[in-house]
């Protein structure tokens, strides 16, 4: 077994990380802006909402395909709730005890020194936020971390596999977004425009921090409020320089 293997990576103390510190039970609102474009100043790539699209949003029914084929029309705060199977206390038990996220291990650096960032997660079949499995998943990286949920739920909601993708798959929520932007076709920045309002609507409104979806065999666990989730290293450190296996 390779106890050691060397990267050129700074010495980190990961007592002195923001995603170690302790979280706070208030909710306090995002401050900091994410840029996906270089120096673009567009509500999208600020993780912003334009003016005025969320009412536009809150008040326009939609006709969602769910993954078993059947069909919704209602809101997407109505069909969100919709797509809630159950509340669930055991596995909130398991998310406060240690739920495994797994990734290269120079993101996993950047989680530990800098927090979560949801926006920056290409995968949202189950909601716009930062995966985490329930065991130990190495699919997707060479490293993994392992999140506590600090926050106030006591239960878990439970919601239907692959529901966001009635979202993502909603012709018509999107082209709701491209004209209220005045984009001559849908891009990446409809998409991150739909993303920020489900994101704010299932953490600000309905009070969601975390959630639970199966996606087939395995266990998914979706942190959507990035100040809720506290990190440590789940199978390194870093001794002097060096990335070390435990």
């Amino acid at each position: 077994m390779i106890s050691k293997i060397s990267f050129n990576v700074p010495k980190i103390n990961f007592s002195n990380t923001n995603a170690t510190s302790k979280n706070t039970l208030e909710r306090s609102p995002k401050t900091d802006t994410v840029s996906f474009s270089g120096n673009c100043e567009c509500p999208a790539c600020n993780n912003e909402l334009p003016e005025g699209l969320k009412e536009t949003l809150d008040n326009k029914v939609f006709t969602f395909k769910k993954d078993n084929g059947e069909e919704f029309v209602g809101t997407i705060k109505e069909y969100l709730n919709d797509s809630i199977l159950s509340w669930d206390d055991n596995r909130m038990y398991a998310a406060k005890s240690g739920v495994i996220h797994s990734t290269m291990f120079e993101n996993a650096m950047e989680m530990l020194n800098k927090g979560l960032d949801y926006s920056k997660n290409f995968r949202v079949q189950a909601g716009p936020g930062t995966y985490f499995a329930g065991f130990q998943d190495m699919t997707y990286g060479n490293v993994a971390l392992e999140g506590v949920y600090t926050g106030e739920q006591e239960e878990i909601p439970v919601f239907e596999s692959k529901f966001y993708d009635g979202i993502m798959y909603c012709d018509e929520l999107k082209q709701t977004v491209k004209d209220f932007t005045g984009e001559e076709e849908i891009t990446n920045k409809t998409y991150k425009l739909v993303n920020k309002y489900c994101h704010d609507l299932l953490v600000d409104e309905m009070g969601i921090d975390i959630l639970y979806c199966a996606m087939g065999m395995n266990s998914c666990y979706v942190a959507l409020n990035d100040d809720k989730m506290s990190l440590r290293p789940y199978n390194f450190k870093v001794v002097n320089g060096q990335l070390c296996w435990l």
